[in-house]
């Protein structure tokens, strides 16, 4: 639904975003899933594809007082790094030599979620940790100067922190003269301020030969065991509204601003600007009541978005646009105990462009989850 999700929330649901919509829980939920990307950049007078598929995410959320007060505990990825490319420089006095950049890793995200609700308005608080490891490697070869050996840089790098964030939504039922319509506006909004991690790294720069068939190491230049450091990762702040006809049809938007120029960290990775996103989505089912017609209990979703990036290339901030498309397939049991859904999702972004220098990238991204519904902790009565 283009990621709007600041004025969302399902009972049979999770919105791991807003931990304000845990108020409204029904029954014991889990919520898994995978993705799948490929990327392809585009520069003046060269083009790059990269694929990459994983783990999105996994979370369970349930009823503490039905109505009242919800929780939640979800993990997923937070941020991953895959990249391997090479570069040809023409240097003064040593001539023309490559340099091979690569990266990977990924950093992750556990959350503990609250929410809870009184009348119309909810409130909800997600704690938790960013742990992970990210590997960082330059190479240079130089390719005219036999006496010159290649040279190789690594960085080990450890991160560990706290994050959080904060949410409410406020639900109003509409004053309609047909009130069997049931319908609601929504407004949310959540947030957090900018956080400080810990970060470690171990760094080596070492010279090898290659005259052999095996790289041997000659010497190490550098080292640095322990090299402790600061990461700071930027505040974001995204507001909603949103209607709704529970269990019949959705549609909201949100805006979203992430204050990048607050991040700050030892790595040298880049400068960012501060980033702005609109968000446009929804979803119907056309009769959740359908008994045979799978096509008429399905869920349909569309959405949309369009913003600035925090990427700055050559002093100019990309801008980028996406559109998404997905549904969702109920599964039912006849006892009504339990409910469940196949999701899919699917998403075609692109992000800036390759006039003046700068990249243009295309991203296609599939989503596969599945949410499983149960009763729990429910006193049987037998007559």
């Amino acid at each position: 639904m283009g990621g709007v999700s600041a004025a969302f929330s399902n009972p049979y649901g999770i919105n791991i975003q807003n931990p304000a919509s845990l108020s409204e829980i029904f029954l014991t939920t889990y919520d898994a899933g995978m993705e799948g990307e490929t990327a392809r950049l585009y520069s003046k007078d060269s083009s790059y594809k990269a694929s990459s598929s994983g783990f999105s995410h996994l979370a369970i959320a349930f009823p503490i007082k039905l109505g009242t007060w919800g929780a939640s505990l979800s993990f997923k990825p937070y941020s991953n790094v895959r990249y391997n490319f090479k570069r040809i420089v023409s240097g003064d006095n040593i001539g023309e030599y490559a340099e091979f950049y690569s990266g990977s890793g990924n950093t992750y995200q556990f959350m503990v979620g609250n929410g809870v609700r009184y009348k119309g308005f909810s409130l909800g608080v997600n704690l938790g940790l960013l742990f992970g490891n990210i590997d960082y490697n330059k190479t240079v070869v130089f390719r005219n100067d036999v006496f010159a050996l290649p040279s190789r840089y690594s960085s080990e790098v450890t991160i560990r922190g706290f994050l959080y964030n904060i949410g409410a939504q406020y639900k109003y039922r509409l004053p309609l003269k047909k009130k069997e319509k049931n319908i609601f506006a929504v407004f949310g909004v959540y947030g957090s301020s900018a956080t400080k991690q810990s970060t470690s790294s171990i760094n080596h720069w070492e010279r090898f030969d290659l005259s052999g068939n095996v790289a041997e190491i000659v010497d190490t230049v550098g080292e640095v065991v322990t090299e402790k450091g600061k990461l700071n990762l930027p505040g974001s702040i995204t507001g909603g509204v949103a209607f709704e006809q529970p269990g019949k049809w959705f549609v909201g938007t949100d805006f979203k601003y992430t204050n990048w120029s607050a991040y700050t960290t030892n790595l040298n990775n880049g400068t960012f600007a501060n980033s702005l996103r609109w968000s446009l989505g929804g979803e119907i089912c056309p009769d959740r009541s359908a008994k045979k017609n799978v096509f008429s209990y399905m869920v349909y979703r569309l959405g949309f978005y369009t913003g600035t990036s925090e990427l700055l290339i050559n002093g100019r901030q990309l801008k980028e646009t996406a559109v998404t498309t997905g549904f969702g397939i109920p599964l039912r049991t006849k006892d009504g105990g339990q409910f469940s859904m196949f999701n899919f999702a699917f998403e075609f972004e692109t992000r800036g462009d390759n006039s003046a220098g700068l990249l243009r990238e295309n991203y296609y991204k599939f989503n596969l989850s599945f949410v499983f519904n149960d009763r729990w902790f429910l006193k049987r009565r037998f007559d």
